[in-house]
């Protein structure tokens, strides 16, 4: 016994070395296939997004109605879905800003003085914004489904295009359009965009910028 112990030891680095090889060679096909697996995800798992706005008027004597279309656009290799969740009745929430919907619209009033001054007009300052002119809006409340309490059930394939259609009546002045689309996995699912709607006092088009 003492004898096949004094052996083991003796050729232990005989056997040790090949042992190495194997364990160092299978570590670097994991981490390559780990490696591949995560480009893969990136490349073919990731969504993306495109948001554009585009407004209309119909010209008329009195003050005419304004028309936003709402054009979604899914640029990703993935289906895309709506998040469905809300809790306490908000899709999201974050200390700068609370949004109802998981396709919101919001529409801010310019205030005159910003207009007429040379600075940024920060969407999240409330003081660039006449307080009673703050609209949200649900661009996907066709797509609900009263049988499942009102649940938004609203996907969109690679390569797809929705246009949302929303009428609206609006005082003359200037406003910030926000769009806001948030996906199924909430915060790695998130694009919104911002654009600048000009509302004539007579019925001359609106102005998009």
């Amino acid at each position: 016994m003492i004898e096949w112990i004094k052996t083991v030891f003796v050729n232990a680095p005989s056997w040790a070395e090949p042992f190495e090889h194997i364990v160092l060679g299978v570590a670097s096909i994991i981490g390559g296939l780990w490696v591949l697996l995560r480009l893969i995800q990136e490349r073919l798992w990731d969504s993306a997004l495109d948001i554009d706005i585009r407004s209309s008027m119909i010209p008329t004597e009195m003050h005419p109605p304004s028309f936003l279309e709402v054009r979604l656009t899914n640029k990703g290799k993935v289906q895309l879905r709506a998040k469905v969740r809300r809790t306490q009745g908000l899709a999201f929430k974050d200390a700068a800003e609370q949004i109802k919907y998981s396709c919101s619209l919001k529409l801010k009033k310019i205030s005159p003085r910003v207009v007429n001054a040379d600075a940024w007009i920060n969407w999240f300052d409330d003081k660039n914004f006449e307080a009673t002119q703050l609209v949200e809006i649900d661009l996907l409340n066709e797509y609900e489904d009263p049988n499942r309490n009102s649940r938004t059930d609203f996907w969109m394939e690679p390569g797809e295009i929705y246009k949302l259609g929303v009428p609206l009546a609006l005082t003359s002045g200037i406003y910030l359009a926000k769009v806001t689309f948030i996906g199924k996995r909430s915060d790695s699912e998130f694009w919104s965009r911002i654009k600048v709607i000009e509302i004539p006092a007579t019925g001359e088009d609106a102005t998009l910028t």
